[in-house]
């Protein structure tokens, strides 16, 4: 018999986190010669809570090209809020390189909340009740939530400074990009450059930042959210601009 064609496998994973750009960067990646990102963004394979309805074949099918490429890559928001999901990349793909986009945790948290009432598995009808409503919700029957269950958990969701670290402990500084959603709006340019020399490669960029899944305006967060954020995420980009010995642009 002839020798078997190898799997194609992922080396690239935008991390998250979710409502911070992560379609846009998809696209963009996906638009430089060298990589190859998975026609079916969010397969979220590997996280517990999955979503993927199809077999492991069809997952590493995804990373199946005619081109000659570098990277092939997917892009899954739950990888980096689900604390399980680190030591299984880990295990599988040592070598992958990594991505976050980030975005201010209070706006992120609101964002979120807004997209899961036009998506409608949120149920309650101000953003004040359904932080209240988390730490009892994180606590219960996460199976009767009816979604990925992290996405109900606004605040602890944005606690990126947590999320990061379980990866860096395991893949390392530098095989970890950190970007925000500020920082690649407003100088595309610069940012996209950096992350493709993180990359090792030629910089061949898009235009600009391409805009997916803009929100429609919303209410601005009423004050008693605004509080309940402060308390449940003080420190938190501090700690994160520390981990990272830069100061990241948290300014959207």
């Amino acid at each position: 018999m002839g020798e078997q064609p190898a799997i194609a496998v992922p080396n690239l994973f935008i991390l998250g986190a979710g409502k911070c750009g992560t379609t846009s960067l998809h696209v963009a990646l996906g638009q430089h010669p060298e990589i190859h990102m998975s026609a079916v963004k969010e397969p979220t394979f590997f996280a517990c809570w999955r979503r993927w309805k199809g077999t492991a074949a069809d997952y590493f099918r995804l990373f199946e090209t005619p081109r000659n490429v570098r990277y092939r890559g997917e892009s899954s928001h739950a990888y980096l809020s689900d604390p399980d999901v680190a030591p299984i990349l880990h295990r599988l793909f040592p070598d992958a390189r990594l991505i976050v986009i980030l975005r201010h945790p209070a706006r992120r948290a609101h964002s979120l909340y807004q997209h899961m009432r036009r998506h409608e598995p949120e149920p309650l009808a101000t953003f004040s009740e359904a932080l209240a409503a988390e730490p009892e919700r994180m606590c219960g029957d996460w199976s009767k939530l009816g979604h990925y269950p992290w996405n109900f958990f606004y605040a602890e969701s944005s606690r990126y400074d947590v999320q990061l670290a379980r990866y860096r402990e395991r893949f390392g500084a530098d095989r970890m990009f950190v970007t925000t959603l500020a920082a690649m709006t407003k100088r595309f340019e610069e940012e996209y450059g950096r992350l493709c020399r993180f990359l090792g490669l030629q910089v061949a960029q898009p235009a600009e930042f391409p805009r997916y899944n803009i929100a429609p305006d919303y209410p601005a967060i009423d004050r008693e959210s605004r509080e309940r954020l402060a308390a449940a995420l003080s420190g938190v980009t501090d700690r994160v601009d520390a981990m990272l010995g830069c100061r990241l642009d948290w300014s959207m």
